[in-house]
């Protein structure tokens, strides 16, 4: 199976992954290379990372970093098989996953920015106080 880029197009032996398919997976947070090997895995199945360089057409050091950080987000698993690690993609509804934790990862920054708020505006009105102050002193000199 060759994967053959096309602009932002992925070739995956016939099947063409169109910069719009691509573009979703980005904006959630998957690098080309992850979506790469993820795309390859759903079309190969369970892989070694050999297979997977091979597959995908990524260099095969970057073919690790790329599944630790995709196992890390929950899209793709791995079994030992004889001695050698075996990498399985999940089910692409695993990718609702991804959002959702996004989605969380938000709502508690959103809430400790809340919580900040009052302080911020303590200081900006102490500057603009001070701001007002200082073009007052201008103004009379």
């Amino acid at each position: 199976m060759d994967v053959v880029p096309y602009g932002d197009n992925i070739y995956i032996g016939k099947i063409i992954y169109s910069h719009m398919n691509l573009e979703i997976l980005r904006e959630i947070g998957l690098t080309k290379n992850e979506i790469k090997i993820f795309l390859a895995l759903l079309k190969s199945g369970p892989s070694s990372a050999t297979r997977i360089a091979k597959e995908a057409e990524v260099h095969r050091s970057k073919v690790y970093d790329s599944l630790k950080r995709i196992i890390s987000k929950g899209i793709v698993h791995y079994k030992v098989q004889d001695n050698k690690q075996i990498f399985i993609a999940n089910s692409p509804e695993e990718l609702l996953t991804v959002i959702k934790e996004k989605r969380e990862k938000l709502d508690r920054e959103e809430e400790k920015i809340k919580e900040i708020i009052p302080e911020l505006h303590g200081i900006s009105n102490t500057n603009k106080e001070e701001q007002s102050s200082n073009v007052m002193k201008v103004l009379r000199e």
